[in-house]
């Protein structure tokens, strides 16, 4: 089984443990391969609603 954790928090905290706790528990009934992101080492934008994603393609993004 694959699984992925999505940590959304800014902080490294309680969610962070609950998400350890939840695989370490996994991990005793079953095999599975973990990955967990967290979205604050990455640069997310908002999204201005142009639709040139939909219309012309990702790339076509335009930056804020």
């Amino acid at each position: 089984m694959k699984l992925l954790a999505i940590n959304g928090s800014p902080r490294i905290g309680n969610t962070d443990q609950v998400v350890k706790y939840f695989i370490k528990s996994l991990k005793e009934h079953t095999d599975i391969d973990f990955e967990e992101i967290y979205l604050k080492d990455y640069k997310l934008d908002f999204c201005k609603g142009c639709h040139n994603c939909i219309l012309i393609g990702e790339n076509k993004c335009p930056p804020l």
